[in-house]
């Protein structure tokens, strides 16, 4: 049952959703003919919650994946609440490029479309007292660290961490994006999605997993390390591709449609066969019944670093192509992030 716990905040199942009632009351001004919820995984039972709260409208609650403000679906003639996630510079670029407007209202963003419009609403878990106390007992044991991150659905707990040890504290941040180099990170998160983010900008620093979920603290440097032996090995392989597709998204926070023609002339130039692929989702279940000998992925960047052991050819992304013929020498592995738009670096 959701109960107002501020003038802005309402709490559902222990977490926090900002000005919810302000997007249910413009998502009713405007008229929609059905609303569809939506949220990542987590967050669904929220959903379900919140649908509840919309009458004499049809509504829907999304079963997909939504893993970004980057992965907002948007349906004709219909209004989308998308739940937890923020927009940062680089999506929201993308986003205009595409041909969105973007208007923010109190905490919300509003992301407008010719026939359709999303409402992005924050949402945070409430912090539980004995997971705070557990999780500053053990960043007590490691050195002190120069900034603390955190993704948007764990801001309440980043906020009371950083100022119980008095650390600098900056966010929210998303996967695919981190405008500040840094040598020590503290990162408060679920799993090590984010922490990575920072690690893949700042490749010498150290970065510590927060997870209040596992009331964990770990360094993610291993994993790292792991994945990034990945990363060069598909590189290696891709240099020696004759055959290369490009995939292409149409989902409208990560469509690189207008920038693919580029990809194509340097292939082109480099004597290597390539077509284009154009799918709203993009997964093993496509890479691998490709024939081909790599792909070069304009979809979220992240495909081409976290999911590489789950390919069975060598995955590079718009970033990396100079380095099928450039030397891997000098490779950065910011260069998984290049979008137009972030600078990633």
């Amino acid at each position: 049952m959701p109960n107002r716990v501020g003038k802005n905040l309402m709490l559902i199942n222990g977490v926090l959703l900002e000005d919810l009632e302000e997007a249910l009351r413009l998502v009713s001004n405007r008229g929609a003919s059905k609303v569809i919820v939506e949220a990542p995984i987590g967050f669904r039972n929220i959903a379900i919650e919140v649908a509840k709260m919309i009458k004499d409208v049809p509504v829907f609650i999304s079963g997909r994946n939504t893993w970004g403000s980057c992965d907002v679906s948007f349906n004709s003639n219909a209004a989308i609440i998308h739940l937890g996630h923020a927009v940062p510079p680089n999506i929201e670029s993308i986003l205009r490029m595409n041909g969105a407007t973007l208007t923010r209202s109190g905490a919300l963003t509003v992301i407008n479309f010719k026939d359709s419009s999303a409402y992005l609403v924050p949402a945070y878990y409430e912090p539980n007292k004995d997971v705070i106390k557990a999780l500053l007992e053990k960043l007590k044991l490691i050195s002190k660290f120069e900034l603390m991150a955190y993704a948007l659905p764990y801001k309440l707990y980043a906020e009371e961490l950083s100022q119980s040890i008095g650390v600098k504290l900056y966010g929210p941040f998303t996967g695919c994006f981190f405008p500040i180099k840094t040598n020590n990170a503290a990162i408060v998160s679920g799993g090590l999605f984010y922490p990575l983010t920072v690690k893949l900008v700042n490749p010498t620093a150290r970065v510590i997993a927060v997870d209040p979920h596992r009331v964990s603290v770990d360094d993610v440097e291993q994993a790292y390390r792991k994945l990034l032996a990945l990363k060069i090995n598909a590189l290696l392989k891709a240099r020696e591709a004759k055959r290369i597709a490009i995939i292409v998204t149409g989902k409208p926070g990560q469509s690189m449609e207008m920038q693919v023609n580029g990809v194509l002339g340097f292939l082109n130039i480099n004597g290597i066969e390539s077509f284009i692929i154009y799918s709203d989702e993009v997964g093993p279940d496509l890479i691998n019944e490709l024939n081909v000998d790599a792909v070069i992925n304009t979809a979220c960047p992240r495909l081409g670093f976290d999911d590489l052991d789950r390919f069975n050819k060598p995955v590079i992304n718009m970033g990396e192509i100079q380095y099928l013929r450039g030397e891997l020498g000098s490779y950065l592995s910011s260069r998984v992030l290049i979008w137009p738009g972030n600078m990633g670096e």
